[in-house]
């Protein structure tokens, strides 16, 4: 095997531990951070940040600067925001014209 070639993959396997690990970590959380919640809604954190500057999302600011992020919120913000299919219409259309 090529010595050269050696350490290089090497990096990339133990970066590929490190992100793993940052991960398992971030998933094992019940409170998070800025960067921890954009990094579990797998979106920017400048769009959390626009986001949280517009109250769209459930946050906390105890500090008067420093967000934080409860995960159980993170997860009914996502539940509430459901995007109802042609399906879900037709039934509750269904449903609704038969109780008039």
């Amino acid at each position: 095997m090529d010595q050269q070639h050696v350490p290089i993959k090497l990096q990339k396997e133990l970066n590929e531990i490190k992100k793993l690990l940052i991960d398992n970590y971030i998933q094992s959380k019940e409170i998070m951070s800025a960067k921890e919640a954009a990094k579990y809604l797998n979106i920017s954190y400048s769009k959390l940040t626009k986001l949280t500057s517009c109250n769209l999302i459930p946050f906390y600011k105890p500090t008067n600067g420093i967000l934080f992020f409860f995960k159980t919120e993170l997860h009914n913000w996502i539940r509430d925001s459901k995007v109802h299919s042609d399906f879900d219409s037709d039934t509750f259309y269904k449903n609704f014209g038969r109780r008039s």
